[in-house]
C-alpha cells in the first residue's frame, strides 16, 4: 500500500483500507488480536495517522473509527487496572494518549499519569531498559514519548516531569548510535544485511 505516497488523498485511502482490513479480520475481541502489547502499538499508530483516517469523511464511518479507538482504549484501561505492575510505560502512554485525544463522550477513562510517572522514573533517572539494546525499540519508545508530549502540549496541559526527562535520556542514548557522518554505528554482533 502506498503509505508514503506524496498525494494525501492516496495516503488517506491507504490508511483507511488498512484499518478496515484489520477491523474486518480482528475488530471483534479475541485474546490474541487484542493483547495489550498489540493494542497499545495499534492505538499509537492509529492516532498518529488520525488525520488521514478521518480526512474527508463524516457520519457513520468517522464514528466507527472513533468507536474502534474508544473500545481499544477501554480494553487497555481494564487490562492496566488488572495488572498491578507499573513496568509498562508504552501501554500506559497509549492509554493516556487516547484519554487526551478522544472526545470525552467516548468514556475512555482518566489519564493514568501517576502510574506513568512511576513507570518512567527509572528511565528519567538514566536506567536504560534492556530491550533498548535493539536501537529500533529505543526509537519506538522515543517516538511514543514524543507523541504523548505533543498531546499534552496541544491541550495546554503540563506533562509529567518524568516524561520530559525520559525523553531527554532517549535522545542522549540514541545520539550515541550515530557517527559523525550521520550514519548508524554498527554494534558488535549485529548482522549487517547485504542489500546489493
Amino acid at each position: 500500500l502506498p503509505l508514503l505516497a506524496v498525494d494525501d488523498e492516496i495516503h488517506a485511502l491507504a490508511c483507511r483500507h488498512l484499518l478496515r482490513t484489520w477491523r474486518d479480520q480482528a475488530g471483534d475481541y479475541t485474546p490474541q488480536d487484542w493483547r495489550v502489547s498489540l493494542t497499545s502499538t495499534r492505538m499509537f499508530r492509529m492516532l498518529s495517522f488520525i488525520d488521514y483516517l478521518v480526512a474527508d469523511i463524516d457520519g457513520p464511518e468517522r464514528q466507527d473509527i472513533f468507536d474502534l479507538l474508544a473500545r481499544q482504549a477501554r480494553h487497555l484501561g481494564r487490562s492496566l487496572r488488572r495488572q498491578k505492575s507499573d513496568n509498562m510505560p508504552s501501554h500506559l502512554m497509549a492509554q493516556i494518549l487516547c484519554a487526551l485525544c478522544l472526545p470525552e463522550d467516548r468514556l475512555v477513562g482518566a489519564p493514568e499519569t501517576v502510574r506513568l510517572e512511576k513507570a518512567l522514573a527509572p528511565i528519567a533517572g538514566g536506567v536504560i531498559p534492556s530491550s533498548w539494546r535493539d536501537p529500533q525499540k529505543a526509537i519506538e519508545a522515543g517516538a511514543e514519548m514524543h507523541s504523548l508530549l505533543e498531546a499534552f502540549t496541544a491541550r495546554r496541559l503540563s506533562p509529567p516531569y518524568e516524561l520530559k526527562e525520559a525523553l531527554k535520556v532517549v535522545r542522549l542514548y540514541l545520539g550515541g548510535f550515530f557517527s559523525v557522518s550521520g550514519t548508524m554505528v554498527q554494534l558488535p554482533q549485529q548482522h549487517i544485511p547485504d542489500l546489493r
